[in-house]
């Protein structure tokens, strides 16, 4: 009996560990703030927290970040050391991965082609025009790779074959690359395996050594498929406060604690308009969308049910939200109209 008991009080003392340890998560990298100290309207915030549960019910989390500080966090039906799954978000991620390869000497530049890294794909059945595929294609989702990027059977064979990479080279190109915006995910899977195929790293492995770790991100997961290419167009899972961190990079201009994380000139690069993009977010840049809101201009990182994160460089703002990802159409932005913005602006 007293041996059990001491087994039961040693399972719950590391329990008790275990979770003090999930929580206690080092945010020294983030500052608290308040609304007021940061020219924001706390009355504004009060209201935007009263209405996401009944207006927005998807929102699990939001945080708003204003030069540099949290000024609102708010959590609704999750923990803030929960893991998201970010969906889409992921190939912004791939965006900034890219930016570091080249910049670390990983990468020559944006206009290497799609088949250099993949010899041993290309075959009599290889398409040219798929031969003349750029990185910068397949980061503008301008490749000429028309594939559903919804849950279609063509889309669910694909993620669940064993080679994602493969067929693509055996398949008739239907549009000329460097044309319109087809946006899917393989085309940024590929991006994901090249970080792998130059850096002989994983992606999440290079992410951890380049990105991860400088942002203090000590929390993630990120799906591999059955090659152990980690996805490139989703797959990656993060704290809202972690895909925070992320977006201040970029309004930082790559820099972070002192440390030029990405070259600044990546980042102007990458979001910038390069196509026309949808009805929702409109412009395509290097793996973000751009749009305008209130005037302000914005670039976005968005995912499949309302996984975002927006950086407002005019008003030094950046937002993040997590959403419930069984929902397919989602207002999130709208928010950012509504309360956001005016929160500032009075």
């Amino acid at each position: 009996m007293l041996r059990k008991t001491a087994l039961l009080i040693c399972c719950l003392f590391m329990f008790g560990f275990l979770f003090g340890c999930y929580n206690e998560i080092d945010d020294s990298s983030l500052t608290e703030s308040t609304p007021e100290n940061n020219g924001i309207n706390s009355a504004t915030l009060k209201e935007l927290n009263e209405i996401i549960p009944n207006d927005y019910p998807e929102i699990i989390s939001t945080i708003i970040l204003r030069n540099g500080n949290i000024v609102f966090e708010e959590y609704y039906g999750t923990r803030k050391n929960s893991l998201n799954e970010l969906r889409s978000v992921t190939k912004s991620f791939i965006s900034a991965l890219i930016g570091i390869s080249i910049d670390k000497g990983y990468l020559d530049g944006v206009d290497q082609k799609l088949v250099d890294f993949f010899p041993e794909y290309v075959n009599s059945k290889t398409d040219p025009k798929f031969k003349e595929i750029t990185i910068e294609n397949l980061l503008t989702m301008r490749a000429g790779i028309d594939f559903d990027n919804h849950d279609t059977p063509k889309y669910i064979d694909w993620r669940y074959n064993r080679n994602l990479v493969k067929p693509f080279f055996e398949d008739e190109l239907p549009y000329s690359p460097g044309g319109i915006l087809l946006y899917n995910d393989p085309t940024a899977h590929f991006l994901s395996a090249i970080i792998t195929k130059v850096s002989g790293m994983s992606t999440m492995d290079f992410a951890e050594k380049y990105l991860f770790d400088k942002l203090d991100i000590s929390r993630y997961r990120w799906e591999k498929d059955y090659q152990d290419y980690n996805l490139g167009g989703s797959g990656l899972n993060l704290r809202t406060r972690d895909s925070a961190k992320f977006g201040q990079l970029y309004l930082n201009k790559g820099k972070w604690n002192g440390e030029q994380v990405i070259s600044s000139e990546w980042i102007e690069q990458s979001t910038k308009k390069y196509t026309g993009g949808n009805r929702v977010y409109h412009d395509y840049g290097y793996l973000w969308w751009t749009n305008t809101f209130s005037s302000y201009s914005c670039y976005i990182a968005s995912g499949f049910g309302g996984q975002n994160i927006f950086v407002i460089p005019d008003l030094d703002m950046v937002v993040a939200i997590n959403s419930k990802t069984n929902i397919k159409e989602h207002n999130n932005q709208k928010i950012i109209d509504k309360y956001i913005i005016p929160a500032v602006e009075k």
